[in-house]
């Protein structure tokens, strides 16, 4: 389950309520649930799609989820329901990037971003990694390094906006949500990432082995 959470509200006689969009996964009554980033759980204890009262939502459909075991104060727009244990919280993303043709000015290394996913808004800083800068309409490999935590998961897709004047300029898709931090201008970097945009599941499984050695992944992981 992932529900990014675009507005939050008390009722009374049933507490709190947020509302969003189920990107995927299904919820029921009495579910427990994880509120991302604080790591907050939940019981499921109402849930509508469209002002109907449902026994469960399914993924693209809005819905709004009485949660039971939470503060309203502890939940904002930007936050994400999930189930437990199944998604991590990052401050550093490998994304594939693409400038848009109509952007306004190259964007360089090390600007300074607005990175958008789900219902967030998050500033960080590009870090091309085989360039000093992307010109409009050209696709690059890039780490985004964030100043507040991210959830997003492989293969999620993103937008980024200018830090000022505020516009959209580049979107792309999020290639590893738990990477290491990259030397620039290294091949074996650019081949890994090459590998988890275009190979097979097990052909990705195969980097993340080898990122690991010996230290080895979780089974969850």
């Amino acid at each position: 389950v992932r529900l990014p959470i675009d507005r939050v509200f008390s009722m009374r006689g049933f507490g709190v309520v947020v509302t969003g969009t189920l990107f995927s996964g299904s919820l029921h009554l009495e579910d427990r649930v994880e509120v991302l980033p604080q790591r907050e759980t939940a019981r499921v204890r109402g849930l509508q799609v469209h002002n109907q009262s449902v026994p469960e939502a399914v993924a693209g459909q809005r819905t709004a989820v009485n949660v039971q075991g939470l503060e309203r104060t502890a939940l904002q727009r930007g936050d994400v329901l999930v189930t437990p244990g199944r998604f991590p919280v990052t401050y550093m993303l490998d994304v594939t990037l693409t400038l848009l043709a109509e952007a306004p000015r190259p964007l360089k290394h090390r600007d300074r971003v607005r990175f958008h996913i789900g219902t967030s808004e998050i500033m960080g800083r590009v870090i091309l990694l085989d360039c000093d800068e992307v010109q409009p309409g050209e696709a690059v490999f890039a780490q985004l390094h964030l100043e507040e935590s991210a959830i997003a998961a492989p293969q999620d897709r993103y937008v980024l906006r200018s830090y000022s004047p505020i516009q959209t300029i580049a979107g792309g898709v999020i290639l590893d949500t738990l990477p290491a931090k990259h030397r620039r201008r290294r091949a074996h970097v650019l081949e890994q990432l090459t590998t988890l945009r275009d190979g097979t599941a097990a052909d990705v499984l195969a980097v993340h082995l080898a990122n690991a050695e010996y230290a080895g992944l979780p089974w969850s992981d």
